[in-house]
This record gives C-alpha cells, structure tokens and sequence, in this order.
C-alpha cells in the first residue's frame, strides 16, 4: 500500500481530478449518443419511442453527468483543499450512482419513481459538495466570491426542479407555472451556475491584478443581469410589460459588465492564457466568443418584435446549446488538454475543429429556422438531415477526444 506523504498528496489529487474529467467525459459521449438518436426519430420515428423521455436522459448526461463532472474535476485540482479530498471522493461516487440510475431509467419511464430518486441523490450531494466548498476553498477572495455566487446559483436552480412534483400533483402539468419551473432551473444552470463557475476558474489562474480589477467592476453588473434576466424565460407567457422590462433591464446589465472587462483588459491573451498552446487558447477564443453572443442574444430577445424569438423552440435550443456547447464545452476541453487529461495531439487538434464545425453548423441551422418565420427567408431544405449530421459529427469528436484521454497517470507525468 503506497504511503501518503506531503509529496504524494499534488500525484493523489491529479489522479481524482482527471478520473473524474475522463468519467464526464464518457457521459458526453453518451449524451451525444443519444442526441444522434433523437435526431433520427425525426426522419424515421420508431412508434415505441418515448422523445421526451429520452430527451430528459440526454440533457441529464449533458449537463450532469459531463459538464457538472467536470466541473468537479476542476474544483479537486484547483479549487479544494487537502483535507477535502476524501469527501470530494465520496461526493464523485454517488454523482455516479446517481448519473447511471438517471441514464437507466428516464428513457423508459421519464419522471418517475426511480428516475425521481437518483434525481434527488444527485441534488443532495451536489448540495453537500457546495457547501464544503462554499465554507473553504483554496481561491483568493475575488475568485471565492465568483465561486461562491455560482453555487448559491446552483442551489437556488433546485428549487425549480423541486417545484415540479406538487405542481404535478395539483394538476398544473399543463400551466405556465410547471414550465416556467423548468425554464427556472434551466437559467441559474446556465446563466448563473456555469458562467460564474468558468469566471472564478479564470480569475483563480490568471494571477493578473489588471484582469482580477476589470472582473471586480463587473461583478454587480454580471450578477444582477443574471437575476434580472430570469424574466426573459416568462415573455412567452405575457403576464405583464414589467416582465419585458426585467428582462432588457438584465440583458443590458450583463452588457455592461461584459464591456467593462473589455474595456479595461486590452490584451485578452495576458497572464495563464498567453502561456497556453495553440488549440487551448482557440478553444477558449470561442468559449469567450459565445460568452459575448450569449449576452447579445438575451439583449436581443428582450426587444419588441424581437422577443417572439424567446419563446420559439429552435430558438431555445440553440441558446442553450450555445452556452453548453459553445462556451462551456470548449472551454473544459481546454481545461483537460492544459491539466494533460487530454493529450495535446495531432488526433486532439482534428477533434477539437470537427466539435467546432459541428457545433457551428447546428447552431446555424438552429437559429436560421426561427430568423426565416421573422423575416420571411427563404425555408432551408433538409433541415432534420442537416441537424442530424451535426449531431453525427459531435458524437465522432468526443469519440476522438476519448482516445486521447491519459488513463495512466505515470504515463501523463512522463509525457507532460
């Protein structure tokens, strides 16, 4: 039995952190699997197919199992300290139990007892996780009070999920109330959770007092935008012109902050990310590019005559792909190259660009649909087949990704 000495502990924490990236990175896989799959149901249905229950296993891989996983991965490398790692342990093996129960049962029964249960074992230990985390962490104090607002994000998101059961149980299936639950959970996920996650991680390695300055002014700015903005997911309901107001008043807010940190960095490639190879500082190009249209989206949506388009389900979908696969995905790709989780290989560089194509082509194609029924364009042909394909091309990236995973430490050290 290998004895835990001071020099031991970084080689220890290494190998957690990168077993858990490599284990949410086999659930990308599967999600994408399983995008494929519901892709095709739309060129040759199978009448034995539930789509939604399958859909609810796929989006709980996504942001689950792969991208909560990972972010797990980075809070163990960067963000813990030693004496959290056996619990962080604990916490990464009932996440597990936890995805597999979720990817068992939702495509064949939906929401429902068992799919109902794991759900719930993965909320209480994530809740477990953030507080350890929120108590003590290892992140200097503008980077804890990034970290600490996106799992207070991650926390208040359950409640929309929690919601679900007694407006269930009232009837309320088919109210503005059980969606509007959904779209809730969705938004703290994406908007708040994630985003304010990948900006601690950012100010923890920049080690830059110019960058960490810009991301202090913008802080109230991105944090009340991500509130207020909540609003945008409850125009469709029309309840009332306040709602639309909220809802601009917050895009603008997060366009303020987004312009003071550019406005005070003129070198975004200062600090860690200049220090970085070629395809992680790509990779995160992209990443801060989404960011950008992100925010330019939701000042979009917010407009008259532009706010149908929040409400319309291809619209939809592409935002939050936009978020998942364009700013988060990227961004712990690079992550997983830069901690060598990932080799950083002739193989990897030609995954990295086929995810990037394919995420573009579905992007396109997402957003063209609702921009054709505004304005009157021209109906692209063969959209199902085209969104198939990209979803096709996804799958094979992560496929590559996955070969250039370091299952071997010893390996990774030798070669890093």
């Amino acid at each position: 039995m290998p004895i835990d000495t001071p020099s031991s502990r970084p080689h220890n924490r290494d190998r957690l952190a990168r077993a858990v990236f490599i284990t949410g990175l086999s659930f990308f896989l599967i999600a994408a699997l399983l995008g494929i799959f519901l892709r095709l149901q739309a060129l040759e249905p199978i009448a034995a197919v539930n789509y939604r229950h399958f859909l609810h296993a796929h989006s709980h891989a996504a942001f689950l199992a792969w991208v909560f996983n990972a972010l797990l991965a980075v809070s163990i490398q960067h963000f813990a300290t030693e004496d959290q790692l056996p619990a962080f342990r604990k916490v990464f093996y009932l996440l597990q139990i936890a995805n597999l129960g979720m990817l068992a049962s939702f495509p064949f029964q939906g929401y429902a007892f068992w799919s109902i249960s794991f759900s719930t074992l993965h909320m209480t230990t994530t809740f477990a996780f953030a507080w350890k985390l929120f108590r003590k962490n290892a992140l200097p104090p503008l980077g804890r009070q990034y970290l600490r607002t996106a799992l207070v994000f991650m926390a208040i998101s359950s409640v929309g999920p929690l919601a679900l059961g007694p407006l269930g149980a009232l009837e309320l299936r088919d109210s503005p109330w059980y969606t509007l639950s959904i779209y809730f959970y969705m938004h703290f996920q994406y908007n708040g959770w994630f985003v304010f996650f990948l900006l601690a991680s950012v100010i923890a390695l920049s080690h830059s007092k110019k960058l960490e300055s810009a991301f202090a002014a913008a802080y109230p700015f991105l944090t009340a935008g991500c509130l207020l903005s909540l609003a945008q997911a409850a125009i469709w309901a029309n309840f009332s012109y306040l709602v639309n107001l909220a809802s601009l008043l917050g895009s603008i807010l997060q366009l303020i902050g987004c312009g003071i940190i550019f406005s005070r960095i003129q070198n975004l490639d200062a600090g860690f990310i200049a220090r970085l190879p070629y395809l992680q500082r790509q990779l995160l190009r992209v990443a801060l590019a989404c960011l950008i249209l992100k925010f330019v989206f939701q000042f979009a949506g917010s407009l008259p005559g532009l706010d149908v388009l929040a409400s319309h389900r291809s619209a939809a979908i592409g935002f939050l792909h936009l978020v998942f696969l364009g700013v988060v995905t990227p961004a712990l790709i690079a992550w997983g190259i830069s901690n060598n989780w990932i080799r950083n290989s002739k193989t990897t560089v030609t995954a990295s660009a086929l995810y990037l194509l394919s995420f573009a082509i579905g992007e396109a194609v997402l957003f063209y649909v609702p921009a054709a029924t505004l304005t009157q364009w021209p109906h692209l042909p063969h959209t199902p087949e085209i969104l198939t394909a990209a979803a096709a091309l996804t799958g094979l990236s992560i496929a590559a990704l996955l070969t250039q995973a370091r299952f071997n430490l010893e390996r990774a050290v030798e070669c890093g």
